[in-house]
């Protein structure tokens, strides 16, 4: 049962006048090569140059890439998007998520009575308002 629904979001530099999905036709979008975000870029942003870590370069953060303007935007998580956004005053995240992904959590086959367990406090928590009130405290 998912308990929090998240998307791919998009960071770009504040002074950036990208604005919206449609801008980033023709930049260069960063994304992470094994990630829902790289596939959603390489079907939907066919005409942007889509770029990913190589495994023998030297390692440089998308956070770092967007700032000295090698790349116009990095594509991942919405809410993690949101996190760096605080951590790094020169970026910031358009406010559409790109996509709509749930997030639940991952139990072994094995364990089908934890799979309820988990389940059942989600929907009780739901139910009462809990998760909504711990969802917006992160979600800022």
């Amino acid at each position: 049962m998912p308990y929090y629904q998240d998307g791919i979001g998009a960071l770009v530099k504040r002074t950036s006048i990208i604005n919206s999905v449609n801008d980033l036709k023709g930049k260069k979008v960063y994304a992470v090569d094994f990630t829902t975000a790289y596939s959603w870029a390489q079907k939907n942003l066919t005409s942007s140059a889509l770029i990913c870590h190589k495994e023998d370069s030297i390692y440089i953060s998308p956070e770092q890439l967007l700032e000295i303007d090698s790349i116009d935007a990095f594509l991942i998580d919405y809410t993690f998007l949101k996190y760096q956004s605080k951590r790094h005053q020169s970026l910031r995240v358009l406010d559409q998520k790109l996509t709509a992904e749930p997030l639940g959590i991952a139990v072994s086959k094995k364990n089908p009575a934890l799979l309820i367990k988990i389940n059942n406090s989600i929907r009780a928590l739901s139910k009462s308002g809990e998760l909504q009130k711990v969802i917006e405290r992160f979600d800022k």
